[in-house]
Order: C-alpha cells, then structure tokens, then sequence
C-alpha cells in the first residue's frame, strides 16, 4: 500500500523537477528568448506555470528588475494563459517603477488573461493610493475591453485627475456609459507571438503619449503640396 502511495509522488517530483529546469533556462537569457527555449516550455502547459510564477515573482527580490528571466516569463505566463498568475502579476506591477520593462510588459501581459483580471485589478485600484499604480491599473483595465460601470469610473477618474494620460485610456466608444456585462462572456484574446520583449509600453495610454510628442512633426506631404497649390492659384 506504501508502495503504491509512493510511485505517483515520485512521478509528480520528477515532473515537477523537468518542468523547474526546462524553465529555469530563462535565467540567463538576454532580451531575445530564444525559440528554442520558448517551444520547450509552452509545450510543457500548465506544468509550467509554478516554475514560471517563481522566476517571475523573483523579480522583486533582485535588482535590476531580475535580468530578462522575469520579463520572458511574464511573457510566457500570459501564452499560457495563466490565471494562477493575476495575483503575482499586480504584486510585482506594485514593486516596479513605471519605468521598468517588467512594469511594461505586465501591463502589456494581464490583459491577455481575460475576465480573470478585471475583479482583482478592481481591488487593487480601491485599496491603493499610490498614483503610478492606480494609472497602470487603468491602463490595465482599459486594454481589458471588458464593459463594466467600475472600470468607466475608473476610466473618468483618471481623467480628471491626469487629463493628458486618462485620455490615452479612453478611445472614442469608451466615452459612453458602457453597459455592465457578465465577465465571463468575455474569453482571453490571443497572444501574439513575442519572443523579443522591448521595455517599450504599448498600452493605449503609451501609445497616445508617442503619438502626441510626435504630433505637428511629420505633417502629410499631400496636405501641404494642396496648400502650396491654392498659395499659387491665389
């Protein structure tokens, strides 16, 4: 009877054990995950997770933000669909500075993992008052498409308080009262594949930022070749 008891434990260890070096290879990756090690750990599903939320939330034990490991693992975790790793995700986006790739690619990441974001997410924005983090929760939020009245408060708070940053989070359909669905009508959306992982920021809010420094320099040559030929008919 031991006997028996003892063989799935030793099996479950040994699993355990390939899934925890299989992943660990993330350590001494640089910002380039190679496919190789990408193809070995997703192929290895939910068993991967644990090794991965490891790595991942060591990131805040480390400094600089853990190397490359985290950042891929963040990466991988939402491929994977993880919903073990909502709660760690906005831990560690609470530990980071705004500036830190790891903070950019959960933001980027958490949406990715559904409905499953929206209620902690929520939390977390209502019992914080620290500022970069009530934002990144927005941005978070936004990036989620989920309609909720909680989420356009939050969206509308934002905005007052930071006018040029809370509006990067509203895009234009967002600007009416959303009627509040079910989260679980919503599924994931799909990851796309990202192996190299650029501490740039790609939620709306960052995008709306690149876009307004970038407004007024690079006029379109057609609207200034119509305004040219009027100067000359006139």
């Amino acid at each position: 009877m031991t006997q028996e008891i003892a063989v799935p434990e030793i099996a479950s260890d040994i699993a355990n054990s390939h899934a925890r070096s299989v992943v660990h290879r993330l350590i001494d990756t640089n910002y380039r995950l190679p496919d190789e090690i990408r193809d070995d750990i997703l192929a290895l599903g939910q068993a991967a997770v644990p090794a991965l939320l490891e790595i991942f939330e060591d990131a805040l034990a480390t400094s600089p933000a853990g190397g490359w490991g985290p950042t891929h693992a963040a990466q991988l975790l939402g491929e994977l669909h993880a919903a073990a790793a909502v709660e760690p995700m906005l831990r560690v986006l609470a530990g980071t500075e705004a500036h830190d790739r790891l903070h950019d690619k959960i933001i980027q990441v958490l949406p990715e993992l559904g409905a499953a974001v929206t209620e902690p997410a929520i939390r977390a924005f209502a019992d914080s008052a620290d500022p970069t983090f009530r934002y990144s929760l927005s941005a978070v939020l936004a990036e989620c498409q989920i309609h909720d009245d909680r989420i356009f408060e939050i969206l509308i708070d934002q905005l007052r308080r930071e006018p040029s940053l809370g509006a990067g989070n509203l895009a234009p359909g967002d600007l009416r009262r959303p009627t509040r669905h079910p989260a679980s009508a919503r599924s994931p959306r799909p990851v796309h594949d990202r192996r190299e992982c650029e501490p740039v920021g790609q939620s709306r809010a960052h995008r709306a930022a690149r876009s307004d420094r970038g407004a007024g320099r690079h006029a379109d040559p057609r609207a200034t070749a119509q305004v040219s030929s009027r100067s000359r008919a006139g």
